[in-house]
This record gives C-alpha cells, sequence and structure tokens, in this order.
C-alpha cells in the first residue's frame, strides 16, 4: 500500500486552567481511529483522527501528568501503540484488535476462577 500523506485531524475539548496568552502552544492528543482515504491513483492517504487531550505551553517547563483521566484509558493507548507498530503483521483495525485482545484476557481469567 502506497502511502501518499499522512493527517491529524483532533476534536473536542478541554477545560484549562486559565486564559491562553498569545504565545505558541502543545497539544495532547488521544488517537482514536485510523482511515485511508484512497487517492484513486493508486495511493492513500491517512487520516488519524484523535480527541485533544490538553493544551500546553511550548517551552514552559511542565510536569507532565497522564494524558488520559483512567486507568483503562491508558491501558487502551498502550494497546493502541502496539497495534500501530504490529498492525501490517497483525491485519485487522485497530477496534477489532483491541476487542480480540480484551476477549482472550476474558478467557484467562475466567480459566483461572474454574481451576
Amino acid at each position: 500500500m502506497n502511502i501518499n500523506r499522512r493527517h491529524i485531524q483532533i476534536s473536542g475539548k478541554c477545560e484549562i486552567d486559565q486564559d491562553l496568552k498569545n504565545i505558541d502552544y502543545q497539544v495532547s492528543v488521544t488517537p482514536k481511529k485510523i482511515e485511508l482515504v484512497n487517492n484513486e491513483d493508486g495511493t492513500f492517504d491517512k487520516v488519524f483522527k484523535c480527541k485533544l487531550v490538553s493544551p500546553l505551553p511550548k517551552g514552559e517547563e511542565v510536569e507532565l501528568k497522564s494524558i488520559t483521566k483512567s486507568r483503562s484509558k491508558r491501558h487502551r493507548n498502550i494497546v493502541y501503540r502496539y497495534w500501530e507498530q504490529e498492525q501490517n503483521k497483525l491485519k485487522v483495525d485497530f477496534e477489532t484488535y483491541y476487542n480480540l485482545y480484551y476477549d482472550k484476557r476474558d478467557e484467562e481469567i475466567l480459566e483461572k476462577l474454574e481451576d
């Protein structure tokens, strides 16, 4: 597959502690979905749909907290990063992989409960 361009599409809003100043900001995002757009010329554009998590002033020393609010969201991000690295081998979209991953974990726990 020939990828022509990669895009990030950011949606959502987040609460901020104070008014924004007239300086550059970095933002934290959480990937939610990847779409391939067929350009009809043998190439595809890859669109990473992300949710806005928080803005941070650029260059300011900030101790970063977790970019997600819950442990399950942090775990989903870890699974996503693994899927992203291995997606050529896995041959399934992220949602399918994520569901299969948890089905397997559920089976392992149920087996231990039955013992």
